[in-house]
This record gives C-alpha cells, sequence and structure tokens, in this order.
C-alpha cells in the first residue's frame, strides 16, 4: 500500500474533497494530491501533522507510516496517552464520551 493511501482512505471516508483537506491544513490541494498518490515520498512531520488534525486523527500513526517513528515507539505513546486519558475522566465523563463515540458510529453506518 502506498504511505498515501491511508490518508486518501480517512478522508474518503469523512467525504472531505482534497481541496476541503487542503484548506484545513492551509496546504495546497496539489501537495494533497502528491501525497496520496506517493509522489511525495517523505512529507515533514508538521505537515503529517496538520494533515492529522485535519483528518482528527493521531499524527503519529502517520509518522509510523512514513518511517519517522517505530512501531514499538508508537505503541508505547499511544498506550500511555490512552492511559492519561482515561485517568483525566471522570466515571460520568468516561460514558459520556463512550456514549458520543457510539452514536458517532452508528451515523457513519447508516
Amino acid at each position: 500500500m502506498i504511505r498515501g493511501q491511508y490518508i486518501k482512505k480517512v478522508r474518503e471516508e469523512l467525504n472531505i474533497s482534497r481541496r476541503e483537506l487542503a484548506k484545513k491544513a492551509n496546504i495546497s490541494h496539489t501537495e494533497v494530491f502528491r501525497i496520496e498518490n506517493g509522489e511525495r515520498k517523505e512529507p515533514s512531520p508538521i505537515i503529517l501533522k496538520v494533515i492529522s488534525k485535519s483528518l482528527g486523527i493521531n499524527y503519529l500513526e502517520l509518522f509510523y507510516q512514513y518511517g519517522y517513528i517505530d512501531k514499538e515507539l508508537l505503541e508505547g505513546v499511544v498506550i500511555r496517552e490512552h492511559q492519561k486519558k482515561l485517568e483525566d475522566y471522570s466515571t460520568k465523563e468516561l460514558l459520556e464520551e463512550l456514549l458520543k463515540r457510539e452514536m458517532k458510529q452508528k451515523e457513519n453506518t447508516t
């Protein structure tokens, strides 16, 4: 799989055009095209981070896909972030967040 295909897949799942993603990320639509099609072999971490933020995904996943971090580091950081987030939630907030996610998933499947 071409590295940029993951970005394209997420973008299409969100029904966002290349131009919309480019506008959200403050980069050119041509740059989005090049990244998605593998023409841009090593986009900078800054570009990957703004793209991930615009798509609502974890930037570390893109850093891993483009070789900026290894799988062990990715897994360790994600686990620590997840644990920290869980600790920061009260039980009520955690249940509300889980309910929101479940509702959002149902909306996306219908």
